[in-house]
């Protein structure tokens, strides 16, 4: 029987194997990937960034830097997490968002934490609705599964620091609550009714269609590797399909990956649901052991485990 432990080091060692796995292939189509590849079933390296093998991206960067928000703060700073952001984007990595960047810079130069999201979102005519903040939530889904409110709360405020549109706050609940559930040991019927009774009765019918979608339809290929890729309820539909039709950690994610697009980013979030869903042990030990910053980050899952107030909150 798993444990919440084995979930947290699930989730978060998930996300990066996902963000490891994809991110070798982001803006290929299926085809591409099919003739240059087969099918990706392990850690390649290369692709636009030219990674190492095993080496994960912005998704798992700054997962991390909400992780150890929470650690060193024993609560939810919006300052400390953005000056955690800070830090990563003073080391000039390869890919940067544009809103993520953008929120950054007006944070930078003195924008409240609360105003540096919402003033991207405006510059950008309120359309753009990026997954850069549902790649990098789960560390609030874990550590806030025993209380749906606070979780609601910093899911909402956590994508806003970057990504104010109400799409992506509301991504990043889908995904939190979906990893609160599995949590607590729902079966998936019952987390997709949650799911799809909680967007239902807060009068967001788009997302409730995507949760509705998700049990049974995968997305299009053409949109994932097409000009919708990025968009962030695409990456919640992929990772939700995952979630509910996977009978494995691994056959749920080798899917998505070759499905290209924004591999990288829609791996990282199947990967986080899927591990919460099969636990730590269900990750192939030799994506395991060829993950960089594995060690690291399960220290970080048992870290955030023990801050949740486990086992009494999670029985």
């Amino acid at each position: 029987m798993l444990t919440p432990l084995d979930r947290f080091k699930g989730c978060l060692v998930g996300l990066a194997v996902g963000d490891a796995l994809g991110a070798p292939l982001e803006f290929m189509t299926a085809a591409q990937i099919r003739s240059a590849h087969g099918t990706v079933r392990d850690f390649l390296g290369g692709g636009w960034q030219k990674l190492s093998p095993g080496e994960t991206t912005d998704d798992t960067a700054l997962m991390r830097c909400l992780a150890q928000s929470y650690l060193a703060r024993s609560a939810f700073d919006p300052a400390d997490i953005l000056d955690r952001f800070l830090g990563w984007l003073s080391t000039n990595p390869p890919d940067v968002g544009n809103l993520t960047r953008t929120a950054l810079q007006a944070y930078a130069v003195g924008r409240d934490p609360a105003t540096a999201g919402r003033e991207a979102w405006e510059a950008s005519g309120r359309q753009s609705a990026g997954n850069g903040a549902v790649m990098r939530c789960a560390p609030t889904g874990l550590l806030r599964a025993a209380d749906f409110k606070t979780l609601e709360r910093e899911s909402i405020i956590g994508s806003q620091l970057t990504h104010f549109d109400p799409r992506c706050c509301q991504s990043c609940v889908a995904v939190n609550y979906a990893i609160a559930q599995l949590l607590a040991g729902e079966d998936l019927p019952v987390v997709h009714n949650n799911l799809l009774s909680y967007f239902l009765e807060n009068a967001d019918p788009f997302m409730a269609s995507v949760v509705e979608a998700a049990l049974s339809e995968m997305p299009d290929p053409a949109d994932i590797s097409g000009p919708m890729q990025g968009y962030t309820f695409l990456t919640t539909h992929t990772a939700l399909w995952a979630l509910f039709n996977a009978d494995s950690f691994e056959s749920g994610l080798v899917t998505v990956v070759n499905l290209g697009g924004d591999a990288d980013t829609n791996g990282a979030v199947a990967g986080a649901l899927l591990g919460a869903r099969f636990g730590y042990d269900a990750i192939p030990e030799r994506w395991r052991d060829g993950l960089s910053g594995e060690s690291e980050i399960v220290r970080e899952a048992i870290e955030l485990y023990a801050l949740a107030g486990a086992p009494t909150r999670y029985g």
